[in-house]
């Protein structure tokens, strides 16, 4: 005797289920299980890049100047050390100029 179409479909509908049962299962015995991640310590700045040569030369022969510029960077002179800022991704150079005096706002 020949199984009908409606309990062969209906065994191809359980082979299916089953087949996918089992592959969620295998799936979920290799995904880990993932912990939550440690608190990470605060990133720190880097150092700052010491100021091009000009700079501090033109911060010596200018000891009133309190920022410098060449339109690309700018550097602040504070007693001896001297912080420039990164340069613009599309700047034209330009002359280094005494931007602000010491004493002015």
């Amino acid at each position: 005797m020949r199984p009908n179409l409606a309990s062969r479909q209906g065994l191809r509908m359980m082979l299916v289920a089953a087949s996918l049962a089992a592959s969620g299962l295998a799936l979920a015995a290799e995904t880990p299980t993932t912990t939550p991640a440690a608190p990470q310590a605060p990133a720190t700045e880097p150092a700052p890049l010491p100021p091009p040569p000009a700079v501090r030369d033109f911060a010596t022969a200018h000891p009133q100047c309190a920022e410098i510029s060449d339109s690309c960077i700018v550097c602040k002179v504070e007693g001896d050390a001297i912080n420039c800022s990164t340069p613009a991704i599309a700047c034209i150079k330009g002359e280094l100029v005494c931007a602000k005096e010491k004493g002015t706002p």
